[in-house]
């Protein structure tokens, strides 16, 4: 049996590439990362979402019959805020959950894909065991923002990350492996320390943005705990055995 079918039978359907990611009270912005998923894809059809909001999120939950289920595979999940960032990983291991591709990207709402027919650079890697970095052509260039993880990773931890800094979780991973490898794929990340950003006044004033700011003090020096060192060496280890 393949993995596609073992998919199928667990999910009900298989697609190429899952977008998983939080999003909270922004919900135009949301509406716009979307759109660039589906419009930049060759087949979008092939394209799952599935976004999670806040249970606290009034301008997200009030919309939800407002997102473009006729253009893409989506799926909402509600949930409690928990810390808000420093939980990130939650979030997305709740994602993960429910996707059904065999990729699955580290989405975010502020987010822009640039790249015509982005899913068919993901066709050159099936069957691979990969964490795969897109470009972001910025001064977060050297850092992997937007993983993407091949399915059997997931399959095998049962897990994203087990800390919030989610992106750093799986690049490290793929680092340690060596099998963290570039994608011609080009993502604008339109938050206001990009030094692009097109909305950095607006941005900065952003009660979504405000929040990450001041949890990020607290949660990245959480990242090199020895608790989490140690959880990051297990999964290490787990994936030793599939990576070929």
């Amino acid at each position: 049996m393949t993995k596609q079918e073992q998919t199928i039978l667990t999910k009900g359907e298989s697609k190429l590439v899952s977008a998983v990611f939080a999003s909270r009270g922004r919900f135009s912005l949301l509406l716009e990362s979307l759109e660039s998923l589906y419009d930049k894809a060759r087949n979008p059809e092939q394209i799952q979402a599935i976004v999670r909001f806040d249970n606290d999120d009034t301008e997200n939950l009030n919309n939800i019959s407002n997102l473009p289920f006729d253009k893409i595979n989506i799926r909402v999940i509600i949930g409690p805020r928990f810390r808000g960032y420093q939980d990130m990983h939650i979030f997305i291991n709740e994602c993960c959950s429910l996707a059904c591709g065999d990729f699955l990207l580290n989405w975010n709402d502020d987010a822009t894909m640039l790249t015509e027919n982005w899913d068919s650079e993901l066709e050159k890697y099936k069957g691979q065991t990969i964490v795969l970095n897109p470009n972001t052509h910025d001064d977060a260039q050297g850092i992997n923002t937007f993983p993407i993880i091949s399915r059997d990773i997931y399959d095998t931890l049962g897990h994203w990350s087990l800390q919030a800094h989610v992106d750093t979780w799986v690049s490290t991973l793929g680092q340690g492996l060596g099998i963290e490898k570039p994608i011609d794929i080009a993502i604008f990340h339109n938050r206001p320390d990009n030094p692009n950003c097109t909305r950095r006044e607006e941005f900065m004033n952003d009660p979504v943005w405000q929040n990450r700011q001041k949890t990020f003090p607290i949660s990245r020096p959480e990242f090199d705990e020895e608790k989490f060192n140690k959880l990051r060496h297990e999964d290490l280890v787990k994936l030793t055995n599939i990576v070929r």
